[in-house]
This record gives C-alpha cells, sequence and structure tokens, in this order.
C-alpha cells in the first residue's frame, strides 16, 4: 500500500502519519509472526525492509517520524540488529554488573575444577536468575545476557 505524499509539513499530525503507523505496525507484528513460526527469518526480514521502504517513500514530518522511530526500536529489540554510535564501545568504566558475573563464572570454575558439582550448580542457577546464560567448552566458560523478547 503506497501512502501518498501529504502537502502539510511541520508538527501537525496528519492522516497519512496514522496510515505509516498503522503499516510500520502491521509489518512489526508479520516480523515478531514469521519469527514464532519457526524462526521463519526470511519472512521476518521483508517485513523488516518493508518497513523500512514505507519510511524512507515518506515525508516525515514529526508525527510521522514519532511513528517510524518506534518501528526501528521495536524492530531493533525484536532483532538486535542496529547498534548506535557509542553502543557497546568500552567506556573506559568498570561495569558492575559484570564484575558481579565474572567473579561468579570464576568461582563456578573452581567448584567444578574441585568437582563440587553442587557448588557449581548453585552458581550456574545464581547466574541464571542474573539473566545470564553461561557457555562452556573445552577453551573455558564463556558467558551472555539472555535476550528477551
Amino acid at each position: 500500500m503506497l501512502i501518498p505524499q501529504a502537502e502539510a509539513r511541520g508538527g501537525e499530525a496528519r492522516d497519512e502519519d496514522a496510515a505509516l503507523g498503522e503499516l510500520l505496525d502491521t509489518a512489526y507484528h508479520n516480523a515478531l509472526a514469521g519469527l514464532c513460526d519457526d524462526l521463519n527469518t526470511p519472512v521476518a526480514l521483508r517485513e523488516v525492509l518493508g518497513g523500512v521502504g514505507h519510511i524512507s517513500n515518506f515525508d516525515l514530518n514529526a508525527a510521522s517520524a514519532k511513528h517510524a522511530k518506534a518501528f526501528l526500536d521495536k524492530i531493533n529489540a525484536l532483532l538486535g540488529i542496529v547498534t548506535h554510535e557509542g553502543q557497546g564501545q568500552p567506556t573506559g568504566e568498570a561495569d558492575p554488573f559484570a564484575e558481579k558475573v565474572d567473579a561468579l563464572i570464576a568461582e563456578r570454575v573452581a567448584a567444578r575444577e574441585a568437582k563440587d558439582w553442587g557448588r557449581a550448580d548453585a552458581i550456574r542457577d545464581e547466574l541464571d536468575a542474573l539473566g545470564v546464560e553461561v557457555m562452556d567448552s573445552p577453551q573455558g566458560s564463556t558467558w551472555r545476557k539472555k535476550a528477551t523478547v
């Protein structure tokens, strides 16, 4: 569905702005449905690209830009494909959460080496409660935050 370009500019809402919002909401929900259907990423990416196409073909004003930003933020939360400037970059400051997780991982590794399986399992449960996924390999244990959708 093509949205006709509006003559009005500025911050006032136009009928076309609401139509763009509805198209983007539909694209988001279709992308989510695709991922929920056996992780059908081609469907999800088709919907993302369709939504981006609608945005790029639209004469944005303040109202329609809010719809566009909301769509992009929701899609990014769903797929994690966009990083903003500075996001994920070292800041030089200590991360208390990462320090706590690293300490728990080190304690868990020591418990496993001592064959204290009960303590190792208890630490894994504590990490799980913090939303941390532990991956064990022959090279050692690593971790990441669990995805939330």
